[in-house]
């Protein structure tokens, strides 16, 4: 169970539906009847939950404080042992990359390094660590396209993620003060403090909900796109503004987030709507 816990389930499935709609997106639903859309998902989990654990490897003075029921924080597993299921989750992902296309392969050889340089070095500074992760999460989207040689049409699914991801990151770092703060960490909370981080997270998800307009104005996605987005997704976002400004402690910070992952879920099913 610790093994499993270290992946953060409710992140890696996001991220594996979110493959599978890269490749619906670039070629329909025919890309439901190709092996290759599910290898590519699974890549995705592989990769994505190997970025989990490297996080934790290198975070687990941190997380001792910030989320102290993590595996490795409470003992359940060693650095050692993450490390090495690390090894075997990218080696794994890297040989389901090798029989997919040269693109998907030349996208895990970029992101697993960037994974870990991330977790090592970018996170700590100042917002290039949220920049760096934003880009590499919503990758996913493009690496189940390249599963089916079509990298057409996920601009819009692209740029909606990379915008919710970089969001929600930046209230993690608010939620995480404490723990980064103790160790050292530099982030935008602690250098320029609450009010500051949640202005411009409130404008990074404003950004989010007018682009969330743009296909279906320009006639891109259709009446069923617009209805969920704007229901599922961009209703959740003002939600979450409005009870982050409210009360910007640690656990309601932790609900909120929380609730993004729902949002997001429902960005996916919007998307996959409006092209049906």
């Amino acid at each position: 169970m610790a093994y499993l816990e270290l992946l953060r389930p409710s992140n890696i499935i996001i991220l594996f539906f979110g493959t599978l709609l890269g490749a619906f997106v670039a070629i329909g639903g025919g890309a439901f009847s190709q092996l290759d859309t599910y290898l590519a998902g699974l890549a995705t989990i592989l990769i994505g939950g190997a970025g989990n654990v490297i996080n934790d490897y290198f975070d687990i003075e941190i997380d001792r404080i910030n989320k102290p029921k993590r595996p490795l924080a409470r003992g359940a597993l060693s650095r050692m042992h993450a490390f090495r299921y690390w090894l075997i989750l990218n080696l794994i992902a890297l040989i389901i990359s090798f029989f997919l296309t040269p693109l998907n392969l030349l996208m895990a050889l970029f992101t697993i390094p960037m994974l870990y340089i991330y977790s090592r070095y970018f996170k700590r500074m100042l917002f290039i660590g949220n920049l760096v992760i934003s880009i590499l999460v919503s990758l996913g989207f493009l690496y189940g396209a390249a599963s089916t040689g079509e990298v057409q049409n996920v601009f819009y699914p692209t740029v909606f993620s990379f915008l919710l991801n970089l969001g929600r990151e930046m209230l993690k770092d608010l939620e995480d003060v404490e723990g980064d703060n103790a160790l050292g960490a530099t982030t935008i909370p602690i250098r320029f403090g609450t009010t500051a981080t949640l202005a411009l997270v409130t404008l990074i998800f404003a950004l989010m909900i007018s682009t969330t307009v743009v296909p279906y104005w320009t006639r891109e996605y259709g009446h069923m796109y617009f209805l969920v987005v704007m229901l599922g997704t961009n209703l959740p976002l003002l939600y979450v503004m409005v009870k982050a400004w409210h009360n910007p402690t640690k656990e309601n910070l932790y609900r909120q987030n929380t609730l993004l992952k729902v949002a997001m879920a429902f960005g996916i099913i919007s998307v996959a709507l409006g092209k049906v």
